[in-house]
């Protein structure tokens, strides 16, 4: 069966150009526990995608609490988008991901753009309409990037981190960058230079540790968890955590830097 037509109605999270379901419930998680679960299949993509900010802000707006948790989540598709594997070294693989080129950078930086400019206006006022229409572009734009390119070690921790407490998939988000962006400084630092260069809205260019800061900024400012310790999660669940996210051989092929023994030692440390 094929879905005909989607409609993203959170401006946020993409789910009207993705092919893919959450499973929200955790007692249902079988095939790998602790880790968030979604189902993916080709004709789960649908045959056209509809993007607008109407229903967001009409009905009494859609809530702040969900602006802020999907918004993040559509920033980060944008940024894991843009950095993710060059495809070249992404093996032929079942699914869609198969590594970032210049396509999926392309319209990843322009989400990102989109959403960095908006995101902090539509959690404050949700009935602003530019804003949730710049917004609503930005997500639409930010799955289809990713879709293209996968995603990376932010969205594989995150997942882990979602199956080991109840939080909403932004508030996971926002507690694995610091970890997520860190690790893949090494391999990244051109592409958070560029992305800098967007936070200064055409006035220079930006340096990637500017940019890392900046993103960490924003997770402080609208009161999102900035490491896993805020959630609960302690020193000692550091290798739980690694060996769950490991386990993600849908997000971790195509992100820029390939597992290695440091990634222990920065979750350790960012816990």
């Amino acid at each position: 069966m094929c879905i005909r037509y989607r409609l993203n109605t959170c401006a946020g999270t993409p789910a009207n150009i993705v092919q893919s379901v959450s499973n929200p419930q955790p007692d249902a998680l079988v095939l790998l526990p602790a880790i968030a679960q979604q189902a993916y299949a080709a004709n789960l993509t649908a045959a056209g995608a509809l993007t607008s900010a109407t229903m967001a802000v009409t009905a009494g707006a859609l809530p702040a609490g969900i602006t802020l948790n999907t918004g993040y989540d559509a920033m980060m598709h944008a940024v894991e988008g843009f950095v993710a594997l060059d495809h070249k070294k992404v093996s032929d693989r079942p699914i869609l991901y198969q590594g970032n080129n210049p396509f999926s950078r392309g319209i990843a930086l322009e989400a990102f753009r989109l959403i960095w400019g908006a995101y902090r206006t539509c959690v404050a006022n949700g009935r602003d309409r530019e804003a949730r229409s710049d917004m609503s572009l930005g997500s639409h734009l930010a799955g289809l990037a990713f879709s293209h390119s996968g995603l990376g070690l932010v969205h594989a921790l995150a997942s882990s981190l979602g199956g080991m407490i109840t939080a909403p998939h932004g508030v996971c988000l926002a507690a694995s960058t610091h970890i997520g962006l860190r690790y893949n400084l090494k391999a990244c630092e051109k592409g958070f230079s560029v992305l800098a260069g967007v936070l200064k809205e055409g006035r220079g260019s930006g340096s990637a540790g500017q940019f890392i800061s900046d993103i960490e900024d924003l997770i402080r400012d609208l009161g999102f968890p900035s490491k896993p310790s805020d959630l609960g999660i302690k020193k000692g669940d550091a290798r739980l955590l690694l060996e769950k996210t490991l386990l993600q051989k849908r997000r971790l092929p195509t992100n820029p830097r390939l597992p290695d023994a440091e990634l222990l030692a920065l979750i350790e440390e960012g816990i």
